[in-house]
């Protein structure tokens, strides 16, 4: 079989993938680990770094009411890397079909660069779908990014309206402590007045 076509179908594994990661911090898309390894499906190496990020992440506390995840964004990243996929098989179709066609011996060289021709196209269309995923990913991590800021802006508001609140508790308490004192006070002169009053009343 062709070099070229065993390069690019040869498996990716998780291995593979945490490989280029760990000597590679930069490389967080499936282009960029795709390039390094030289071979693989972008949804295998896709599947690969989503799996990783999973394991890597810290649960974050749920902070009331969060704002909705922009789902249009995710489903144009899943639209854009299954038709790479897609674009990938048809050109690892067309370079195996190109590779036969030269080794047959019957076969003209018109039809060899037409095959190549078209593998050409192919290629210059999976390099822009590549592009538009790339820009489409961006998007992805702007908006959670954006997320992120909204839900540490949504904690602190609530830290602050907790504070409050026990301020006013707290306020709350010392006037019923005072409004008791007052009482008790009160009492105890009425008692004092009712002594008196007594008292004045034996010496009559």
């Amino acid at each position: 079989m062709n070099t070229e076509t065993d390069t690019i179908a040869r498996h990716v594994t998780l291995e593979d993938v945490r490989a280029v990661i760990e000597s590679d911090p930069t490389a967080k898309s499936c282009f960029r680990i795709r390039e390094a390894l030289g071979r693989g499906s972008f949804a295998t190496i896709q599947r690969h770094l989503e799996t990783l990020r999973a394991a890597a992440a810290k649960p974050e506390p749920v902070l009331g009411e969060m704002p909705p995840v922009t789902e249009d964004v995710k489903r144009s990243l899943k639209a854009l890397l299954t038709t790479t996929a897609d674009m990938q098989e048809q050109m690892m179709r067309c370079i195996a079909e190109r590779d036969s066609a030269r080794k047959a011996a019957d076969v003209s060289a018109a039809d060899v660069a037409a095959f190549a021709v078209d593998a050409d196209r192919l290629i210059g269309e999976l390099d822009a779908a590549q592009a538009t995923a790339q820009q489409a990913q961006a998007a992805l991590e702007s908006a959670q990014q954006m997320l992120k800021e909204q839900a540490t802006a949504h904690a602190a508001a609530l830290e602050q309206e907790q504070e409050r609140r026990a301020s006013e508790l707290s306020a709350a308490k010392a006037d019923a402590v005072y409004q008791e004192a007052l009482r008790g006070e009160l009492d105890r002169r009425m008692r004092q007045i009712m002594d008196l009053q007594a008292a004045l009343q034996k010496r009559a």
